[in-house]
């Protein structure tokens, strides 16, 4: 089941791309994919403890890898970090792995949403991301995903 409807998708992008604003991608391909899924935390940490948010990343990770299947190939530890994907990020450009992290932040954004509703969730993010337009009316517009393999 993906959980990365459009609106997450435009959700995910925003972020990501308010995100990389002055990052550099690293030609040695130690770009973290998990970034910016790893910044909601410690705001799901004290909803949800440790043990929900790192089931959380993991579901979340699970899903992406059904929508870019090359992820399948990658590990994710205890502590949220990917593992055995070092190579093939190196092959990558920098809009795969951009639209790769939207992804992911999408799928956990679904979740999120599924599981506490659109609103909390969208006020997580936006405790996390202030600076990005968030609200409710921003989330209903539909847009077009670009696919991320």
């Amino acid at each position: 089941m993906n959980r990365a409807t459009p609106k997450t998708m435009q959700l995910a992008r925003r972020v990501i791309l308010f995100e990389i604003e002055g990052e550099k991608f690293a030609k040695s391909g130690t770009l973290d994919l998990l970034k910016s899924s790893k910044k909601l935390g410690p705001n799901l940490t004290a909803l949800m403890g440790e043990a929900g948010f790192q089931s959380l990343l993991a579901r979340s990770f699970a899903l992406a890898s059904g929508v870019v299947p090359w992820l399948r190939g990658g590990t994710l530890n205890a502590q949220g970090d990917l593992a055995g994907l070092e190579a093939v990020v190196k092959q990558l450009g920098p809009t795969v792995l951009l639209n790769v992290r939207v992804v992911l932040l999408a799928q956990l954004t679904g979740l999120l949403i599924a599981f506490i509703g659109e609103n909390l969730a969208l006020g997580l993010l936006q405790n996390v991301w202030p600076g990005v337009a968030l609200n409710k009316s921003d989330a209903t517009k539909e847009v077009t995903s670009e696919k991320a393999d």
